[in-house]
Formats: structure tokens, C-alpha cells, sequence
């Protein structure tokens, strides 16, 4: 068995079962992972927009102007940079969300909640910004775009006197890597990280509980059980029926069922709550609506009963939810 090349996600994996698993490209278990998806079709509709110029999507689903993607556009600056090169004879490949040529920038676009440049976004810029080295910037300036909230944060500049440092480290973690996939042994150890992503979760061997287990430990098992119950409810779910007008639903006792039910919802536009804060259209103080924006049932009918011309927006439409076990709301 052998390592055919090796990507920043490769490189990542700590779990030797996830990473021997993927070197072997063991038939994946389709394993739900809505986090995975949605990122995914973020990067797309953000890369397409810089080129396109077309930033309408984005901003239906975004409340700011995704000005800093605008000014890319204008830039006229080409995103997705996918690469392949040599680091010591080992093949080296990636792909950079936004290569930024005239400013020596690579950036990384990040889909998640909270605006925070985490460990393994650090490790990813860095062995970027050495391919960025080694193809001739003579610097190298590293950030994380939060396209969620329209915010670009710096990490960290690199110039030709970094190239042996970010060196060392990817040869570093191939040599991990190469080490654990030697051996051939597909012992679990999971971790939150890898569990969460990875695509044979749901037949990974359940770990007992311990007392001894760290915290990362814990939340990697109840990530893989769930990702197994996913795994059966995605069957379910498929296998009921999701017509809107007579949804299908299994009887669990009682009242308890569990399946696809018919119910109506209101549905605000965020947007048209900002725009009742300011000039003629004014109902209610800007501080108080930016505490709706998250629009819960809840809040937003406590600020009817203070603000009544509040409920002309909204509109109440008909959906199909599905509700779980107990009668949880997934």
C-alpha cells in the first residue's frame, strides 16, 4: 500500500482506520453530513460569484454585501487555484480558495459560525503559502475569509526566509503519515475531527465509555453515534412517504410519531425587519431588531405584542417536517 499524494486533508487525518481507509479508497458509507454539504456548495456559489460577477445568490442568503468578494471580482482575480508539485520527490497537491496575485494574498474561504482562525486553518495556510514560496512569491500573505460575515482576518506573512520552516513541517507530517499507513493497521482513534468528516463512521467499532477519556474522546464517540443514527434515519426517512399532502409516518406509541407531518410556519424576511428600523418605514430601534435576526417563533411574537405593526411581515406557508424519536424536531 502506497501513498499515491498527498493533500492538506490527508495530511490532516490523526486517525490511522480514517487515513488507511481513504489510502485504500475503500468504497465510502454515505454517511449524512449536512456541515460538509453546506460548506461545499458555499465554496462554489462564492467562487462562481468572483468570477461571474453575479453576487445575487450570496447575497439572498448573507445579510452584508460580500464586498470583499466584489472587490476580487473587480480584481479580476481567478479563485480556485487547484495545484500539483513536489516537495523531496513526494507528490504535493491542493487547492487555494483565492490566490491573490497582486497583493501576494492566499485566502482561505471559511463557511462556519464563528469568525475564528483556528488551528488547522493555520496548518493549511502554511503549507500553502510554501507551494506560494516555492513557485516564486518572495512573500506571502496568509487570511481567512468568514463569508458569513463578510470578514477577512490576517494570519500570518511568510518571505523566502520561511520556506525551510513550512518545509520541515509537510515533510513532517508525510513522514506521519507514511509511518502509519507502513504499519497497516486499522486501529480506530478517534477524535472529534476525524469522526465528524469521516466516510466509514458508521461502521467503525463503538468504543466503551471510560472514565480515563479526554473530552475530544467523548465528543468523537457521540459524533460517530450519531452519525450512525443518521445513517438510519436517512433509510427512514427515504423509505417513508413525503407527499405534502398525506405525509407517511411510522406509529411509535401514544401520540409518539415518528415520520414526515404537515405544519405552518411563519416565515419573516430578516431584511424587511432592518428595513423597518430607520426613515418613514421606522417601527422599531435598530439595537432591538438586530435581536430578531435569528427569528425565532418566540422572540419574534414578543416583539409583536410591543411592536403590532410587526405582523404584517409575516407570512404564514405550509411545510413538511420531520419529527424523530420522542417526538424530537430534526
Amino acid at each position: 500500500m502506497k501513498v499515491e499524494r498527498y493533500s492538506n486533508t490527508l495530511l490532516n487525518i490523526q486517525c490511522p482506520r480514517r487515513l488507511i481507509l481513504r489510502v485504500q479508497k475503500a468504497a465510502k458509507e454515505k454517511v449524512p453530513s449536512d456541515i460538509a454539504e453546506e460548506g461545499l456548495d458555499i465554496h462554489k456559489e462564492s467562487e462562481t460569484a468572483v468570477r461571474t460577477g453575479d453576487f445575487s445568490r450570496l447575497e439572498e442568503e448573507f445579510p452584508h454585501d460580500c464586498s470583499f468578494l466584489r472587490e476580487l471580482h473587480k480584481l479580476k482575480i481567478e479563485p480556485e487555484e487547484w495545484f500539483e508539485t513536489e516537495i523531496d520527490g513526494y507528490p504535493f497537491v491542493g487547492k487555494i480558495d483565492l490566490p491573490i496575485e497582486v497583493q501576494h494574498k492566499i485566502s482561505d474561504i471559511k463557511s462556519r459560525w464563528q469568525p475564528v482562525i483556528i488551528k488547522s486553518d493555520e496548518i493549511q495556510l502554511r503549507r500553502y503559502a510554501w507551494f506560494k514560496l516555492n513557485q516564486g512569491w518572495d512573500e506571502v500573505i496568509t487570511s481567512v475569509y468568514f463569508i458569513r460575515y463578510n470578514l477577512e482576518k490576517v494570519y500570518e506573512t511568510f518571505d523566502t526566509f520561511s520556506e525551510p520552516l513550512l518545509r520541515k513541517e509537510i515533510l513532517s507530517d508525510i513522514e506521519r503519515v507514511n509511518s502509519i499507513v507502513n504499519k497497516g493497521e486499522e486501529k480506530p482513534d478517534p477524535n472529534s475531527i476525524d469522526c465528524m468528516f469521516c466516510d466509514w463512521s458508521t461502521s467503525c467499532p463503538i468504543v466503551e465509555f471510560r472514565d480515563d477519556m479526554t473530552l475530544d474522546q467523548l465528543t468523537a464517540e457521540v459524533v460517530k453515534r450519531h452519525q450512525a443514527f443518521k445513517s438510519l434515519e436517512k433509510i427512514l426517512k427515504e423509505r417513508l412517504d413525503k407527499n405534502f399532502d398525506s405525509p407517511g409516518a411510522v406509529e411509535i406509541g401514544g401520540d409518539k410519531m415518528m415520520g414526515w407531518h404537515l405544519y405552518e410556519s411563519n416565515k419573516i424576511d430578516p431584511r424587511e425587519v432592518l428595513a423597518r428600523t430607520e426613515g418613514d418605514n421606522k417601527i422599531i430601534p435598530i439595537e432591538e431588531a438586530l435581536d430578531l435576526l435569528s427569528i425565532s417563533s418566540t422572540s419574534f411574537k414578543k416583539a409583536v405584542k410591543k411592536y403590532p405593526e410587526l405582523a404584517n411581515l409575516i407570512a404564514v406557508e405550509q411545510k413538511v417536517k420531520w419529527v424523530g424519536p420522542m417526538g424530537w424536531k430534526i
